[in-house]
């Protein structure tokens, strides 16, 4: 498995004192070769040590989430993943979010309220993990219909701005249309100033309407096309 999976299984054994007895883990690869996660995470909280805490029901129930990932069922162990998210233990929640990450887009709906957590370890974790999803994502019509989707959804501005500035990652006329029609459609919305502050900084200049970006987008094509 990848980097995210490695920081849930330490997440996991940290949580039950496991790493003070010097606990060994292994990790799969996606190929299922070696120690799969859930096993070692299963080891690691019936493994006896002086100065473990019980694991909370949350850690238990976290350790069953990654048993059904391990086993193949994604769908019962998102469905886990989506109860735990609430968890009032910082810790489950970041095993959580490291597997969404894990999990791939299915999660960004998910991910993107974990953004609005008022912990900010949280918040930072699944803004995180929703930008390793979104590098993978290699359709630019997708990509930039996920920034629409989580810019819209999300209230808290830094978590917007950052979300915007991955446009600058897709194709400029199509961002620059995407941002003309949030612009347009989210009035009195979180995201509309930073909309337009997005658009600007892509356009290089301010937000008008709708047809002067259909102009602008046609004169930017016309452009490339004398160029090529």
């Amino acid at each position: 498995m990848d980097c995210l999976c490695f920081r849930i299984v330490a997440l996991l054994l940290f949580a039950c004192g496991a790493i003070a007895s010097g606990c060994r883990r292994e990790v799969a690869d996606k190929k299922g070769d070696g120690v799969s996660a859930a096993t070692n995470v299963s080891s690691a909280v019936s493994a006896p040590s002086v100065t473990a805490e019980k694991p909370s029901a949350d850690l238990l129930a976290a350790n069953r989430m990654l048993h059904l990932l391990d086993d193949g069922d994604r769908a019962g162990a998102l469905a886990m993943a989506r109860n735990l998210m609430d968890s009032p233990e910082q810790k489950v929640r970041l095993v959580v979010i490291d597997m969404m990450g894990w999990m791939g887009k299915v999660t960004l709906p998910e991910l993107v309220e974990l953004m609005e957590h008022k912990d900010e370890v949280t918040a930072e974790a699944a803004l995180v993990a929703w930008e390793h999803i979104f590098a993978e994502i290699e359709n630019e019509a997708l990509r930039i219909e996920e920034v629409q989707k989580a810019a819209r959804s999300l209230k808290r501005q830094k978590m917007i701005e950052t979300v915007f500035f991955h446009l600058d990652e897709c194709d400029e006329k199509a961002s620059l249309l995407a941002l003309s029609k949030c612009i347009a459609e989210t009035k009195g919305m979180c995201c509309n100033p930073l909309a337009k502050d997005a658009y600007e900084r892509l356009a290089g200049e301010p937000w008008v309407s709708s047809a002067r970006t259909l102009e602008l987008v046609s004169n930017k094509k016309n452009k490339e096309g004398k160029n090529e």
